[in-house]
């Protein structure tokens, strides 16, 4: 970025915050979505590249460690092929990163492979994953589509609200320190007048997810897959609402897509959102109430094997 592009930035997200002190938050916030555009516009393309292949390199990276790691924990003579495409709920959190699995033991992905059921587990799950993912990766590796049954649990990704969609979050570290935290400081200070005033900003659209589920079903479908369970995505408990607009509308809103899409395509459907619910979110999931806790992965599991029986 160059200075004059960098001083343009700072006058802007600085007009953003006198805005916001002087009490006039449409304004404020429209500062901010301009000062959100210039940090990735302006940003320079060859470094832009660089951060985001590094870190897809390194999400993928740890996908292949742990889907290594579960494969062989779960191989064994005449064991039932399952295939399960997630996101960062079926990983570890940080926190459980440890010993000679990495935690993956703490994982359905690893609880599925448990010589007490008769499954083979291909756990694809990675950080970030979105069905825009899910697709590309059954288009580059159709193997994975030659499965006996596959478990489809995304969602949180594409259909959470997002103060930064991918790219620009990644712009923003190129920045200086100071103004970097210039602009995140004001995302964290006004993040409910920001998604208030602003249209939805998701990673993936509804629609666009729509077409995603229809699409990893045909791709399954085409590979042989018997048996394709769709999960719904779990919306965050209600004291969490405020922080976030009409997160409920719009989680209630993805979760009709997987609830059709299964009607679609003759799928299964886990309803892991009101399963959450039922046995209690404090149980069930870890403090940020949206990724499953050891409980909530041993709920998961025991749903998967009760469907898969049926």
């Amino acid at each position: 970025m160059t200075p004059e592009n960098t001083q343009m930035l700072q006058v802007e997200i600085t007009r953003a915050h006198e805005f916001a002190q002087a009490g006039q938050m449409g304004l404020a916030v429209k500062s901010f979505d301009i000062a959100r555009e210039m940090a990735h516009v302006f940003a320079d393309p060859a470094a832009l590249e660089q951060v985001i292949s590094k870190e897809k390199s390194g999400l993928s990276n740890e996908r292949q460690r742990y889907r290594a790691i579960n494969f062989e924990h779960g191989a064994g003579e005449g064991r039932v092929p399952l295939l399960l495409l997630g996101d960062s709920l079926g990983l570890p959190r940080s926190e459980q990163i440890s010993g000679k699995y990495r935690g993956a033991e703490t994982t359905y992905g690893w609880m599925l492979g448990y010589q007490a059921h008769p499954f083979q587990p291909t756990a694809v799950c990675q950080r970030y994953f979105t069905t825009d993912d899910a697709v590309r990766v059954l288009t580059e590796e159709p193997a994975l589509a030659q499965t006996k049954h596959a478990v489809i649990h995304l969602g949180l990704n594409d259909c959470a609200n997002r103060m930064f969609l991918e790219h620009e979050r990644l712009a923003l570290s190129l920045l200086k320190d100071d103004l970097r935290q210039k602009i995140v400081g004001f995302a964290q200070t006004h993040r409910q007048a920001i998604l208030r005033e602003l249209p939805g900003r998701h990673y993936v659209s509804a629609d666009r997810f729509r077409s995603n589920l229809d699409l990893i079903c045909m791709l399954l479908r085409m590979g042989g897959t018997d048996k394709i369970i769709l999960t719904t995505v779990i919306l965050p408990p209600s004291k969490f609402w405020h922080a976030t607009p009409g997160v409920n509308a719009n989680f209630a809103s993805y979760n009709m897509e997987v609830m059709s899409a299964v009607q679609r395509n003759d799928a299964t459907l886990l309803d892991l959102d009101r399963l959450v619910t039922e046995q209690g979110a404090l149980k069930m999931l870890v403090d940020d109430r949206m990724h499953l806790s050891v409980d909530g992965h041993t709920l998961f599991t025991r749903e998967v094997v009760k469907l898969l029986a049926s």
